[in-house]
């Protein structure tokens, strides 16, 4: 049965000493990459940076990513934390052992390093065809004076080529007993720490991880690191063995940003499954401080296993370390049925629907193959959106302009019904259908006009979130302009340092002109949209009320300035294309609707009325007749109520 509880120890104390090397040593796993020297790309797709303080993993640089954009400097995915009492913490560290009740803490101490060696597939997990690079560290534990136990960790990096979607690293941590007596442990070791995000928008850091659960299917969650900071004793239990569930498995465990990932999978013996001998995961606050979060790090801890004489354990883990790629997790066998997708769905459906961001992300990314430019994709897309919304938008500002027309015989009367039946709404009701069925008016239709817009909505949060989530677009320009970065602000021109706008608290780094851009555009759009014909037959009140909707006009195009303004270039891209498309086809619509007007046919539907004719009258909407007849009913339904109650009784 698995278990983290201490284990008693029996006995007198023991004396359990770990022997270290003599200094510390730093090992390069892979190599740096080449092409930056102008030579050929490197075989491996990272260089590792590891220590044998603790065996640990120091940094992580990735070759086939830029730190700034058009920067020699590679993204570093990983790196050391310096917490305030001096400690350096580093990531995938082994913590401690405890061996027969006794802990034994390995995190400081300095192991054994050997020379890095080169490995064919024939002797490593990550296959048999793999080759690359392998380094190791070993320590030994003494049990008064005796060696008992020995520890070796390996890190093994396969070379491989740009685009394969494969970046992992196999780590194997193994356990001999050297006595001739058992001993019972629990190991202790450290997951990856933070991975830092972004700025502004992009700044989004999480702690993800996975479960297996009996049928086998892989559930994703997600914590933040200021969830972990706050939780009691700075620790958040992630996963913890349940004698009640004996099938689930804890399959993985990251620390990601919006682009990148550091993703760890303990895995069984055979580097397949997912490890049956995971006893408990939590994420840790390292330095307890609830203000800070890059020092929080994934700790696994094992179940207590007996390691007989002479016998030996290994726990393997598969680190994916490198860019969150739709493509890769949905495609690599190992990735889809660990649901490494998860990290990318997570932040998807806020706003908008997640099936709509994978069509962003598909249009987007297939778009680019024939266009070879992402700005140019983004403003097809707006093509392919308002061609497709045309129709409704047509017919919206028709009915509009039709509505208009008819408002001026309409608003009297409507008056005149308010004041006979103000008193009793369901008869208001009832005589206010009737009215809009005598005067031809459908109400909904004017819901047209404002569709577009509404259904645009989803349609933008969709693409803010393709722009976030698709690690193809991180550093892609619009060519030919000053938009360098499609998924950061345009930044015409960035100052020297940031300006602070007070009151608010907002930081400007930058001037950016695609937002005043689509300030204006929209601006020009507002005004193009038909307004209301002077009607003499309305109240002081109407009037102001249209007043006022004028005037709120360029209020909305400042709002919408003040939104996109610290938004990624492609967003207002898309945006501003928008507008100006709409600007053109509202131009083209009024001329079809002047045309209609000096045909004198805009007041005539085309077809016949929906329904058919009812007794020569017209026939309401589908929808609003049910409305009505629904009323009618309640109403008679009321009267018949009232009436077989006494008096007295009601």
């Amino acid at each position: 049965t698995a278990t983290t509880e201490p284990l008693a120890a029996a006995g007198p104390a023991e004396a359990y000493v770990a022997l270290e090397a003599d200094q510390s040593v730093q090992l390069e796993l892979g190599e740096a990459p080449e092409f930056l020297k102008g030579q050929s790309p490197s075989p491996y797709r990272m260089q590792l940076s590891l220590s044998n303080v603790g065996a640990s993993v120091s940094s992580v640089r990735l070759s086939d990513h830029a730190a700034v954009l058009r920067q020699p400097e590679r993204y570093e995915l990983l790196s050391p934390v310096v917490l305030d009492n001096g400690n350096v913490e580093r990531s995938f560290t082994i913590e401690k052992i405890n061996v027969n009740g006794h802990d034994v803490v390995l995190s400081d101490k300095r192991w054994h390093a050997e020379a890095i060696e080169p490995f064919a597939g024939d002797s490593t997990p990550a296959g048999p065809d793999a080759r690359g690079q392998r380094a190791k560290f070993w320590i030994e534990i003494q049990i008064d004076g005796t060696p008992e136990l020995r520890l070796t960790r390996t890190f093994e990096l396969s070379q491989e080529p740009i685009g394969a979607g494969r970046l992992d690293v196999w780590s194997t941590l193994t356990v001999e007993n050297l006595s001739a007596k058992p001993h019972r442990v629990i190991a202790t070791y450290r997951g990856p720490l933070s991975v830092p995000g972004g700025k502004g928008y992009w700044a989004a850091e999480a702690v993800d991880f996975g479960v297996q659960n009996a049928t086998g299917a892989v559930v994703g969650q997600r914590k933040s690191p200021a969830e972990v900071s706050k939780s009691v004793g700075r620790r958040l239990t992630l996963f913890r063995y349940a004698p009640d569930a004996p099938r689930d498995r804890f399959s993985w465990a990251a620390m990601d940003n919006t682009y990148f990932t550091a993703t760890a999978a303990p895995l069984d013996a055979g580097g397949k499954s997912p490890a049956t001998y995971i006893a408990e995961v939590a994420a840790v606050d390292l330095d307890g401080r609830e203000d800070t979060h890059r020092d929080v790090a994934v700790m696994f801890v094992t179940s207590a296993q007996e390691l007989p004489p002479g016998g030996s354990l290994a726990y393997h883990t598969e680190l994916y370390l490198g860019e969150k790629d739709r493509n890769t997790f949905k495609t690599v066998e190992a990735y889809l049925s660990r649901n490494y997708y998860f990290q990318i769905a997570a932040g998807l459906s806020w706003c908008t629907f997640n099936w709509l961001v994978e069509l962003m992300i598909w249009l987007l990314n297939h778009l680019y193959i024939v266009v070879r430019d992402f700005g140019i994709a983004i403003i097809i897309l707006v093509l392919i959106v308002r061609a497709m919304l045309h129709p409704i938008t047509k017919k919206g500002q028709v009915n509009m302009v039709r509505l208009q027309q008819k408002m001026a015989d309409f608003a009297p009367k409507m008056d005149e019904v308010k004041k006979k039946y103000g008193n009793d709404k369901a008869r208001l009701q009832q005589e206010m259908m009737k009215l809009y069925r005598e005067q031809g008016i459908n109400p909904a239709g004017q819901m047209l006009t404002c569709l577009p817009m509404v259904i645009q909505m989803p349609i933008w949060v969709a693409l803010f979130y393709s722009l976030a989530n698709n690690i193809l677009m991180r550093h892609e320009p619009l060519h030919f302009t000053w938009i360098h970065d499609l998924t950061a602000p345009d930044a015409l021109y960035t100052f020297a340092s940031p300006i602070h706008v007070p009151i608010v608290g907002w930081e400007i780094a930058s001037f950016n002109l695609l937002p005043i851009l689509v300030a204006i555009f929209m601006y020009i759009q507002q005004k193009t949209i038909p307004k209301p014909e002077p009607n003499p037959n309305m109240s002081e009140q109407q009037r102001a009320q249209q007043e006022m909707m004028q005037k709120m006009m360029p209020m909305m195009s400042i709002m919408m300035l003040l939104i996109f303004y610290p938004m990624p270039a492609g967003l207002n891209l898309y945006v501003m294309f928008s507008s100006l498309f709409g600007w053109l086809e509202q131009n083209h619509i009024r001329k079809h609707i002047k045309a209609q007007k000096e045909a004198g046919v805009l007041e005539k539907p085309k077809g016949p009325p929906q329904g058919g004719p009812d007794n020569g009258k017209p026939r309401l909407p589908g929808w609003l007749e049910k409305l009505q007849k629904a009323a009618e009913d309640a109403q008679k339904a009321q009267r018949t109520q009232r009436r077989g109650k006494p008096k007295g009784k009601r």
